[in-house]
């Protein structure tokens, strides 16, 4: 669910402030992606249950197990609970451009604080050079991604049957800091200060160094989905959707 709002946001901004193209409504695309992108920011402390869509200010998950193995390379299992995202409704339309004649689109938005806090369980082993190394953690959570940017670009474009789809999508994605504040009860206080330590810096080591291949496998992942939904429709039927259901979620008075 997160993924896919972080790409519907990206969408929309660089929709929002299109040059107008006008459909028979009287209401143009960036008119309609204006509002709908307004209407989906006001529901997210509320959620929208009839349509499955969960409360994201926070998100919330109580309790999530998992389990992965594979033979004797590894074997990992454990739990995650009280899990709270904060911060996804507080994002920024830095740019937002969309040129009518060449359907090519540019976005630029900014999370400026997203903070993740619960808590989680993991046993297990992972095996480098045949030896078994254990897994054992009981830590609390309380990580903080600050000034968390996706800039990026991408095509409108007619498929081959009568539809719409995404092309030549383009994502980048810079980090001010990644801090991590995290306590594993079973270590020591030195050692809990040098794993969120090495922890910051990789991260955000990785996100600097590989912002660009971040992008584009996470827009490999998730435009296909979109290309799905697009398929069948045109501008003026996917402006028509735009527009009731920003109606629906204004309705809901959050």
């Amino acid at each position: 669910m997160v993924s896919k709002f972080l790409l519907i946001t990206a969408l929309l901004v660089a929709t929002a402030s299109a040059t107008p193209i006008t459909i028979g409504t009287g209401v143009n695309f960036g008119q309609a992606m204006y509002k709908f992108l307004t209407a989906f920011k006001s529901i997210m402390p509320c959620g929208y249950a009839a349509e499955g869509i969960p409360v994201m200010a926070p998100l919330v998950t109580e309790f999530q197990s998992f389990s992965y193995e594979s033979d004797n390379d590894y074997s990992i299992s454990g739990n995650v609970s009280n899990i709270n995202i904060i911060g996804l409704n507080n994002f920024h339309i830095l740019d937002g451009s969309y040129d009518a004649s060449s359907q090519h689109a540019n976005f630029d938005l900014i999370f400026p604080e997203i903070q993740i806090l619960g808590a989680y369980e993991v046993e297990g082993f992972v095996s480098i050079g045949g030896i078994h190394l254990p897994i054992n953690q009981n830590s609390l959570l309380n990580e903080k991604l600050e000034d968390l940017r996706f800039v990026g670009s991408y095509n409108i474009e007619s498929n081959n049957s009568s539809g719409l789809q995404l092309t030549d999508v383009k994502i980048e994605i810079y980090l001010g800091d990644f801090k991590l504040e995290n306590w594993n009860s079973l270590w020591s206080v030195a050692a809990n200060e040098f794993a969120n330590d090495y922890g910051s810096a990789f991260l955000n080591y990785v996100i600097a160094e590989y912002r660009g291949d971040i992008g584009n496998l996470y827009s490999q992942l998730v435009v296909s989905e979109y290309n799905k939904l697009l398929a069948n429709v045109n501008l003026s039927q996917v402006i028509d959707f735009l527009l009731t259901q920003a109606e629906k979620w204004e309705a809901a008075d959050c």
